[in-house]
């Protein structure tokens, strides 16, 4: 999201947020998984971790949100 909304191109020089959530339907806790996001190619880390250390219960997710800036317009690949 740029600027609270959903946008298909990105500004250049314009924060916008990353919000990755993984969880799991089986039955059993992951007692210890590490969620991490590969930050794109030419895009810049401003605020908080591409990675999260969790315990994931079922059901439940596990969140990572960070803040990357683009430094040219355009659309940007993550892996």
């Amino acid at each position: 999201t740029q600027g609270g909304r959903d946008v298909p191109m990105l500004w250049a020089n314009v924060p916008f947020e990353v919000r990755v959530r993984v969880r799991h339907d089986g039955f059993v806790s992951i007692d210890y998984a590490l969620v991490e996001d590969r930050l794109p190619a030419g895009a810049d880390l401003l605020d908080g971790e591409p990675a999260n250390h969790a315990a994931i219960a079922p059901g439940a997710p596990a969140d990572v949100t960070y803040t990357l800036k683009c430094p040219a317009p355009g659309v940007l690949r993550f892996e």
